[in-house]
């Protein structure tokens, strides 16, 4: 009986249908998990749909994940680099200085949720921050894709048992 883990890389690695186009269905989310805490296999079938999707708004979402990844960050600096045309990134920093510069790219909206999971794994504190209702990506001085973890990532590791 096949996990869900392999039911996941499956899905995610039969999203284009020849001559149909890419499928809307995907979860963006979950994908975004998968960089950070799924197996290898759902590591780079994220890479492949985020890369086959082609659109700019999961930047942010690689962005972060390459601060928390075990999987390699010259694989997400590529797929970055096919969604948003930046040749001259590498590094996480590289991509924030990126970002920065790019406030016309949008996240998807799934990086909400995604960006809060992974910064509560670190510290629930964050949640004095990040309360979904404080959370209204036009209401923000401060863009969410540009706010960062500057302290120790200790903690991190309990983001794999979220739910």
């Amino acid at each position: 009986m096949p996990t869900r883990r392999d039911i996941t890389a499956l899905l995610a690695a039969s999203l284009m249908i020849p001559g149909q186009g890419f499928s809307q269905s995907v979860d963006l989310y979950q994908l975004q998990r998968d960089l950070i805490n799924g197996t290898p296999a759902e590591f780079f079938a994220a890479l492949k749909t985020i890369k086959q999707r082609g659109l700019p708004d999961m930047a942010a979402g690689l962005i972060a994940s390459m601060r928390f990844t075990n999987g390699p960050n010259s694989n997400i600096s590529k797929a970055l680099s096919a969604i948003t045309g930046e040749k001259d990134a590498q590094s996480w920093f590289d991509w924030m200085l990126w970002q920065e510069r790019n406030p016309q790219v949008i996240p998807d909206p799934s990086f909400i949720k995604f960006k809060r999971e992974i910064f509560l794994a670190i510290d629930p504190n964050f949640k004095i921050f990040l309360d979904p209702q404080d959370i209204q990506p036009d209401a923000m001085r401060i863009r969410l894709e540009e706010i960062t973890w500057g302290g120790r990532s200790q903690g991190w590791h309990s983001f794999a048992r979220c739910s």
